[in-house]
């Protein structure tokens, strides 16, 4: 004989949900506040299509409900119909302009959308409502940086420092930006503070790597790249590494590592462009016309003059 599932109990369905959200009777009425959290426990899941139709028949009799719409704007986020978030999320704030967190979801959405002063606005906004929200901050940084103003964005990753002096993304995005205005000695000093947080920060150790290599500091900068790549293989990072070689007039060991590059991204036309460089070098520094490379090269590569461009990454 089966035994009869109670309302509280999960549904036999396999849903996941409650049998009262689920198959249980029909009877009986549930309450918005009811259907809300069912529709939290689908979301929190990751049934996001069972989460997002209960978000919207919420709407349909309370369509002003400010929670429901800033979880449907997540669903589209994530599903990646950021233009639809964007004008759930700003619904949501038309309905709640108080709640702090709303903005800062509003800010990131519009940064997806390429609209950084929008983005910027809203973060303000965040951290008027909410002083202590530090990933605000560096997010506006991140908007304000996007918009080629430097010196603001700057500002805003101090001020979550300021905030948060354990924040080792804080400081990478600091010393990104210091290393656009051409501090390098302080663009330095942050990455190496980040890294002091989070030894194993391989885009800090990146960052630091490229900082040196544009002072000169020619072995320290070796030996960040290849820290940064035992941490994380990133083709930017090969490239950096490769050019902190050709620096020290390491033409073997370069080429070395364009090929170990190549394993790692063999699509990558900048790793290519990259080798393209090194072997003209290599051949020029032994006296062989570069125009030779065709033969020296089996593979399919490009020319672009992004091979000797180094790459931060934030």
């Amino acid at each position: 004989m089966k035994s009869k599932s109670r309302p509280n109990d999960l549904c036999p369905c396999g849903s996941g949900a409650k049998f009262k959200f689920c198959c249980g009777p029909k009877g009986q009425e549930i309450s918005l506040e009811q259907l809300f959290q069912a529709a939290v426990e689908h979301h929190q899941a990751g049934r996001l299509s069972n989460a997002e139709q209960m978000y919207r028949q919420i709407l349909v009799e309370q369509p002003r409900h400010a929670d429901a719409l800033y979880r449907l704007s997540d669903i589209a986020f994530q599903a990646g119909r950021h233009v639809v978030a964007a004008e759930l999320i700003r619904a949501a704030v038309s309905v709640r302009p108080d709640w702090p967190e709303i903005h800062n979801s509003l800010g990131i959405v519009l940064c997806f959308l390429g609209k950084n002063a929008e983005a910027a606005e809203a973060f303000r906004q965040t951290v008027s409502l909410k002083p202590d929200f530090v990933s605000a901050y560096c997010n506006l940084g991140t908007a304000l940086k996007s918009e080629g103003r430097l010196d603001e964005a700057i500002a805003a990753y101090r001020q979550a420092i300021a905030r948060q002096p354990n924040y080792p993304e804080a400081y990478n995005n600091l010393g990104v930006t210091l290393s656009d205005r051409g501090d390098l000695d302080s663009a330095i000093e942050a990455f190496r503070q980040a890294i002091a947080l989070q030894a194993n920060f391989a885009q800090a150790h990146n960052n630091l790597g490229l900082a040196l290599l544009e002072k000169r500091q020619l072995d320290e900068a070796e030996a960040a790249c290849r820290t940064s790549l035992r941490l994380q293989e990133n083709p930017l990072t090969y490239i950096n590494l490769v050019n902190a070689l050709l620096a020290k007039g390491q033409f073997e060991e370069a080429l070395t590592v364009c090929r170990q590059a190549l394993v790692h991204a063999p699509n990558s036309p900048e790793v290519h462009s990259t080798l393209n460089e090194v072997l003209k070098r290599w051949l020029t520094a032994r006296g062989r016309p570069p125009q030779g490379i065709r033969g020296e090269a089996n593979y399919r590569y490009t020319i672009e003059s992004a091979a000797a461009r180094g790459a931060r990454t934030s």
